[in-house]
């Protein structure tokens, strides 16, 4: 390789880009339930849609996953009967669903622990689409 007064220079704006770029490939993903989140059983808790949360007293994560249905009455309207809400959970890779009707399933047991759900807010208005739903639930051992 021949050496010359540019030799050095070229050198300097190499590492300097290589060293740019190593910085751009740091990871911008969110913060994981190991990182944030806990909450501990025996206790309520609240997850946001699409939260995670890790359970304290125990190796598992709970997400809320989504609202398959909401036919819960709306705020300020003259209903037959109260509704449904119907979520879908994850525990770890076990996907479970919880309904807010007494006439449905609003608990189940997975992996040696029990969950509920306890609420989920907001309640649907005739005139708006629902969103920012927030689940509580509750998880306990048998």
């Amino acid at each position: 390789m021949k050496s010359g007064p540019h030799t050095g220079g070229m050198r300097f704006i190499f590492v300097s880009c290589v060293l740019v770029l190593a910085g751009c490939a740091t990871s911008t993903e969110p913060a994981t339930a190991d990182d944030s989140a806990r909450a501990q059983l025996g206790t309520e808790f609240t997850l946001s849609l699409g939260d995670t949360i890790r359970l304290n007293g125990s190796p598992h994560r709970v997400k809320f996953v989504q609202v398959l249905e909401d036919s819960r009455c709306p705020v300020e309207t003259a209903c037959i009967w109260e509704g449904n809400a119907r979520i879908q959970i994850a525990v770890d890779a076990t996907v479970m669903e919880l309904n807010t009707s007494s006439r449905f399933p609003k608990l189940t047991d997975a992996l040696g622990l029990i969950f509920e759900l306890r609420k989920l807010e907001p309640a649907p208005r005739a005139d708006t689409p629902t969103t920012g739903y927030r689940a509580t639930l509750f998880a306990s051992k048998p």
